[in-house]
């Protein structure tokens, strides 16, 4: 995910982690078809109260969930992902 928000290739991504660029193509389209995945692998954001939520990324704080997951995804995938995107839904793993 920091490797696509600083946009880092498939390639590049795949030699930092030492794994195989067939499995970064894959998660990514994983991600593209349910965003909110990444909420449930990764510590995305933390909350800090109530109302005050703060991106793990670049530090940003949001008002309510919903916002930070957004403004989240929306440093690795399109505007019209993010913001379309079914944040409370997530893909559990098999």
């Amino acid at each position: 995910i920091w490797g696509w928000s600083r946009g880092w290739s498939a390639n590049r991504i795949a030699t930092a982690i030492k794994i195989s660029e067939r499995v970064i193509w894959s998660y990514k389209e994983r991600v593209k078809r349910s965003p909110a995945v990444v909420f449930y692998e990764l510590s995305l954001y933390i909350q800090m109260d109530a109302r005050k939520f703060q991106c793990r990324i670049c530090g940003e704080i949001r008002t309510t969930r919903t916002k930070v997951m957004r403004h989240i995804l929306a440093h690795f995938l399109p505007d019209e992902i993010a913001r379309m995107a079914e944040v409370n839904i997530v893909e559990r793993p098999l």
